[in-house]
């Protein structure tokens, strides 16, 4: 049995506390770990992450997730690791990545990277703009398979979302729909940080501020919070009869979960991919409002339940998405294998 290979992951989405990266990680971990790759050390993408070179990692996985869009700094700093990679030869692969409206600089500054996964398909064309074959595994989440439960309540779970503008709305609407719970998809940070952890003090401090916090909203974005992942699994499964998905990750764990959804537009195309490549383009709607409309008085489990048809092709898509994602990391190792 070959050595286990030790890989750094950069871009640690998860290290500020967020449930859907959380997941990302794990499944992270447990997939490549089968591949032979164990993650010896994460970081943030804000990192200086030349110095790693010297500390005898076997490779650098950097998750790009949904940061990969526009000209923003997430884009640039991505920009810089594959720069990087280039210049020293350290293999470094980006893997679980949107790629949507790059500059021309970052764009060509991505062939740094030995290899490129994107989690989409309008992603994976993107790419190929500045000469990049990259491969495809849909995102990480969607791997996941949930322990079972039996549903005890019928509740309507409005989520937040990155853009503010539209919390806003979806925190109104929870407060005028009977039987909603707004539900931010922010969590506790890694635990296993030790309570000194910088985040873990920001995370606290908001927590209190937000007590006395004259903004509801605010109030309700760490007030509302489910600190736990399995505690919001669990939460889910008992008492969801339906989401409104304000955030991609919202999506993939209804889709992990079965449990039927409506999802609105956020920073990028990437529900809009997913959704289309799922044959579920009509769970999309614009706005929070277009859901008030459709949704109307009906109890949550009868607004718009999943039909058989699509239970099948969200069985087949997490299939797919376990297959996809497996072979990601074999390649990956045996890129670091082979004698270059």
């Amino acid at each position: 049995m070959p050595p286990t290979l030790r890989a750094v992951l950069v871009n640690d989405t998860a290290a500020k506390g967020h449930h859907g990266c959380t997941l990302v990680n794990r499944q992270l971990a447990q997939l490549a770990g089968e591949a032979g790759i164990e993650i010896s050390r994460t970081m943030p993408l804000t990192a200086a992450w030349d110095a790693l070179t010297e500390t005898g990692p076997d490779m650098l996985l950097v998750n790009g997730e949904g940061t990969l869009h526009h000209d923003t700094k997430g884009s640039r700093a991505i920009a810089g690791i594959g720069r990087a990679a280039t210049r020293t030869g350290h293999p470094a692969f980006l893997i679980n990545s949107i790629c949507q409206a790059l500059p021309p600089a970052v764009g060509e500054a991505l062939k740094g990277f030995r290899g490129v996964w994107a989690r989409d398909r309008q992603s994976q064309r993107s790419f190929t703009e500045f000469g990049i074959e990259a491969g495809y595994a849909p995102d990480l989440t969607l791997t996941y398979e949930a322990p079972s439960r039996s549903r005890t309540a019928d509740l309507l779970f409005i989520t937040d979302s990155s853009m503010s503008g539209e919390t806003n709305a979806l925190f109104r609407l929870s407060t005028e729909t009977p039987g909603s719970r707004f539900l931010p998809l922010r969590s506790h940070p890694p635990r296993d940080r030790g309570i000194t952890d910088r985040d873990t003090l920001r995370y606290r401090m908001k927590r209190a501020i937000a007590r006395a916090h004259p903004d509801p909203v605010y109030r309700a974005r760490y007030r509302n919070i489910v600190e736990d992942f399995e505690d919001l699994i669990a939460l889910l499964q008992e008492q969801a009869g339906f989401l409104l998905a304000g955030r991609f990750h919202a999506v993939c764990i209804a889709l992990d979960l079965g449990i039927p959804f409506f999802a609105i537009p956020t920073n990028s195309w990437k529900v809009e991919a997913l959704l289309e490549e799922i044959g579920l383009s009509h769970r999309m709607l614009p706005s929070a409002e277009a859901f008030a409309q459709r949704a109307a008085s009906l109890p949550p489990s009868r607004i718009a339940p999943f039909s058989q048809e699509e239970h099948a092709a969200i069985g087949r898509f997490k299939t797919m998405a376990r297959r996809e994602n497996g072979l990601m990391f074999q390649t990956i190792a045996a890129s670091v294998r082979r004698p270059r």
